[in-house]
């Protein structure tokens, strides 16, 4: 069993399955790691690292542990008690393009953002020197995507790709940092510089060995060292494009550096980082926390929103990183819940002023059978019998691949166009 302990807990015996810090955030080999030493454990506190998690299957159980489910579900009542009477920072949702409409015109901004940065990375991989127009240009239009309507790209960052995942990760990275660089009052022109450093922050990794990149996981020592260059390497190849700002520049250097000083690769702290590198490691990590890879199973986006509520203060900016919360909501799109009634579904919208009444896609009745086609509820409707407020409330957010949905698909799915009408519709 999988369970949750203070490092200052750890016990020699023990088997440490993740250390509870963004990837590479530590000097360990891999992120595992049998406890056999009293040194093992000094080594791990030396790192700053609060809280892991041990596999009580493979070393020594601790009274003082508890298990995964009793962690997060503290950890997200946390989050519900802070955020729950905050609404999600934006323009009036009366004023909005509708979401349909625009999720068209963002699909397609989304589609020339993959290409212009597959270009931009051959043109580094055979030596080029970038022209920044283009990435810049369509930094330009997902800022007016998003405010237009804040949900239809940040819809398809939910849907990744697999076999692009550099590709993808840098236009998440660019979509979710303009989401919280917005939500924090900063004006266009910044905005622009803040998106095209984020979706070239990782541009450092072509010159880093393919397989390589692909491997990710339990690394040795040697690699790494090697894949932390990528930072440096990023930096030194946008330097060389005269039309990016410093700003942009030093997202490439800084945006594995943490807030308290932990991170690389100079071990920089607080605003020395430079704030758009500051709102870049947030939306980095959170994109990685709900990616899957050949090392690492996707987090469902409500357990991803509930670590960096945790690392707020120590390896991110606190004021930041709840900003970044209030942004993506209590239950942001793509987490999978169970409601009251047994139905189980996909939240596709926030409610901005009732985060914990999101618009939701259903996939299963409450018999638990597929549904022949997704149907869209608003869980702000009211209970047509009177007995209860609304007629659907989330009980409890579901690990995708254990409920059995594919969220790419649902997300993806045109719903019945009719809608749920009453509960009895679907029992």
């Amino acid at each position: 069993m999988i369970k949750k302990i203070r490092a200052e807990n750890l016990d020699v015996g023990m088997f440490v399955t993740d250390f509870n810090t963004p990837w590479l955030n530590h000097s360990f080999v891999g992120n595992r790691m049998a406890i056999r030493t009293v040194r093992d454990i000094a080594n791990v506190l030396k790192q700053g690292i609060v809280e892991v998690y041990i596999d009580t299957e493979k070393g020594k159980d601790s009274l003082k542990a508890i298990t995964v489910d009793a962690a997060d579900a503290a950890l997200h009542g946390r989050l519900r008690e802070e955020f729950v009477a905050a609404p999600r920072p934006g323009g009036d949702p009366q004023g909005e393009t509708p979401f349909e409409e625009e999720l068209r015109r963002a699909r397609e901004i989304y589609e020339d953002a993959k290409e212009v940065v597959r270009n931009v990375f051959e043109t580094v991989r055979r030596g080029g020197v970038i022209d920044g127009e283009r990435p810049r240009a369509t930094v330009t239009k997902m800022i007016d995507s998003i405010f237009c309507n804040r949900d239809a790209l940040l819809t398809l960052v939910r849907v990744k790709s697999f076999d692009e995942y550099t590709l993808c990760h840098c236009l998440n990275v660019a979509v979710l940092s303009l989401h919280l660089g917005a939500g924090l009052g900063i004006l266009q022109e910044e905005l622009v510089r803040l998106g095209t450093g984020a979706i070239l922050h990782d541009i450092g990794k072509v010159r880093l060995p393919a397989e390589l990149v692909r491997k990710g996981g339990n690394l040795s020592r040697r690699e790494v060292a090697l894949v932390q260059r990528h930072a440096a390497q990023g930096a030194d190849i946008l330097f060389q494009c005269p039309s990016l700002s410093p700003d942009t520049v030093l997202v490439a250097l800084n945006h594995h550096e943490r807030y308290d000083g932990s991170g690389y690769p100079r071990g920089l702290a607080n605003l020395q980082i430079g704030k758009f590198s500051l709102i870049v490691a947030i939306a980095d990590v959170y994109d990685a926390m709900t990616s899957s890879r050949t090392y690492q199973e996707r987090m469902s986006p409500t357990l991803a929103l509930s670590r960096i509520f945790e690392w707020a203060g120590s390896y991110l900016h606190p004021i930041y990183a709840k900003q970044f919360i209030r942004c993506l909501g209590i239950y942001p799109i793509g987490s999978v819940v169970a409601l009251d009634t047994g139905e189980v579904g996909v939240v596709l919208h926030e409610n901005r002023e009732q985060s914990l009444h999101p618009q939701v896609r259903l996939c299963r009745a409450r018999d638990g059978r597929a549904l022949p086609e997704p149907i869209d509820v608003d869980l702000l409707d009211p209970d047509p019998s009177g007995r209860k407020v609304y007629a659907r409330t989330i009980q409890k957010v579901l690990p995708s691949r254990t409920a059995g949905v594919d969220v790419d698909a649902i997300l993806s799915s045109r719903p019945n166009p009719g809608g749920a009408g009453p509960v009895t519709a679907i029992l």
